[in-house]
């Protein structure tokens, strides 16, 4: 009987866990953020959209690389840029997301270093708010001046990123429309005065 248990044991296979990350050596070979210049950026966003295409419905015809991702497909960003490989489309198309595999060299602080470094020579400026709330919330956010028909258009960069991905968010806000200033502002607001109304209890 001994002899029949392990022999069946011995015929058991390890159970194959997933990596959680991907492995380094099946990802694409991508340059680094000293590829990425100021006319790099106003490539990946400018005031109608960018290299993931416009802000709006657009048919895109780059190559899918996943469909199944929680907020929309993924194409392969061709020709790369930087560390930058693939996009996405967020928030109905008014976000595009560009996005790399994280080094120790290529993560969201170092990213949004670069950017302040290489984006001053197309006046892309660090976002600055004098409320310090608002200042963490928006901490790595870049705008730019633009116009667009006539009205004035504040062009957004977000430098983010986690373990696995860093990501490059381009966005705009158009005069007369949504304006997340305010929206921040506002909410603030309500942060500041439901802190003061715990204290008074």
């Amino acid at each position: 009987m001994l002899t029949a248990i392990l022999t069946s044991l011995a015929l058991v296979q390890p159970v194959q866990i997933a990596e959680a990350v991907p492995n380094p050596a099946e990802r694409p070979p991508a340059g680094t953020l000293a590829d990425i210049d100021a006319a790099a950026l106003d490539a990946m966003c400018s005031v109608n959209g960018g290299l993931a295409g416009p802000f709006g419905e657009a048919e895109i015809t780059a190559p899918l690389l996943d469909e199944g991702t929680w907020e929309g497909p993924t194409w392969k960003l061709q020709p790369y840029v930087g560390p930058m490989v693939q996009f996405q489309r967020w928030r109905a198309n008014t976000t595009l997301r560009y996005e790399g595999f994280t080094t120790p060299d290529f993560d969201q602080d170092s990213l949004a270093a670069h950017i302040e470094k290489v984006g001053k020579e197309s006046e892309w400026k660090p976002f600055r708010h004098d409320n310090p709330l608002i200042q963490k919330w928006a901490n790595r956010y870049f705008t730019k001046a633009a116009e667009l028909n006539g009205k004035a258009v504040t062009l957004w960069l977000l430098a983010d990123g986690g373990i696995e991905t860093t990501s490059l968010y381009c966005s705009r806000d158009i005069e007369g429309g949504t304006n997340r200033i305010e929206q921040w502002e506002e909410r603030a607001a309500r942060f500041e005065q439901a802190a003061k109304d715990t204290a008074e209890r």
